[in-house]
C-alpha cells in the first residue's frame, strides 16, 4: 500500500481501498498519484478539455471522466465496470480522486455514457490532442536515451540464426565459417536517424 497526503475528509467512512489516518490516506492505487503529476506536466487535462463530447456536466465533466478512464487503464483495469466492482474499487478511492483534482470519481455508468457518446470525429480529436501533448515529451525522452546515429556492420555476412532450420522468416541461406557450412541467417539493415559523428 502507498501513502498519499491529501485533504482531510472525515465525513466518509473508510473504504476497503482507502484507510484514513488524520490527513494521510493509504490507497491501493498509489501509482496513480505520481502519474497525475506527469499528466499535469504534459498538459493532459487541457487536451481532455478540448475534446468536443457535447455532454452537459451534472457532477463530472467529460474531461474528468476521461481522466478517470485513464486512471482505470493505468491501474490495470480491463473493463470499465471493474472500476466499481473490483476488490479495491477505483470509484471509491478518494485519495486518488483528490490527487487528480476531483472530489470523487464518476460511476462506471457515467464513464460508459461518455464512451457511448464517442464518435469517430471525437476519437480523432482525442488522439490529436494526446499526440499534441505527448509528442514533445516523448521526443525529449527519446533524445536523452538514444544515440543520434546507428552503427551498421557492412561485412555482408548474415547473422547466424540456425544451421538446423530449413526456413526462417526474413532469412535466407548463407554459407559461413571456414568449412563454408550452410545455415539460415538474416541481414540487419538500418537507415540514418540523424546527425552522424
Amino acid at each position: 500500500m502507498v501513502k498519499s497526503v491529501v485533504c482531510n475528509d472525515e465525513k466518509r467512512a473508510p473504504l476497503m481501498s482507502m484507510v484514513t489516518r488524520g490527513t494521510e490516506r493509504v490507497t491501493e492505487h498509489g501509482i496513480l498519484v505520481p502519474l497525475e503529476n506527469f499528466a499535469q506536466e504534459v498538459g493532459l487535462d487541457d487536451a481532455f478539455s478540448r475534446v468536443p463530447f457535447g455532454m452537459k456536466t451534472v457532477i463530472h465533466a467529460p474531461r474528468e471522466k476521461l481522466a478517470e478512464l485513464l486512471c482505470h487503464i493505468w491501474g490495470g483495469g480491463m473493463d470499465v465496470k471493474d472500476s466499481e466492482a473490483s476488490a479495491h474499487p477505483l470509484t471509491e478511492d478518494l485519495a486518488v480522486a483528490a490527487a487528480w483534482g476531483q472530489a470523487s470519481f464518476a460511476s462506471a455508468s457515467g464513464v460508459n455514457a461518455l464512451l457511448r457518446k464517442a464518435t469517430p470525429q471525437i476519437v480523432v480529436a482525442l488522439k490529436t490532442g494526446l499526440n499534441d501533448v505527448l509528442t514533445p515529451h516523448r521526443q525529449r525522452v527519446l533524445r536523452q536515451v538514444t544515440s543520434p546515429w546507428i552503427v551498421v556492420d557492412l561485412d555482408l555476412m548474415g547473422l547466424v540464426v540456425s544451421d538446423q532450420a530449413s526456413t526462417y522468416d526474413g532469412g535466407r541461406l548463407w554459407l559461413y565459417g571456414r568449412n563454408r557450412r550452410a545455415g539460415h541467417g538474416v541481414s540487419v539493415r538500418a537507415g540514418p536517424t540523424g546527425d552522424r559523428p
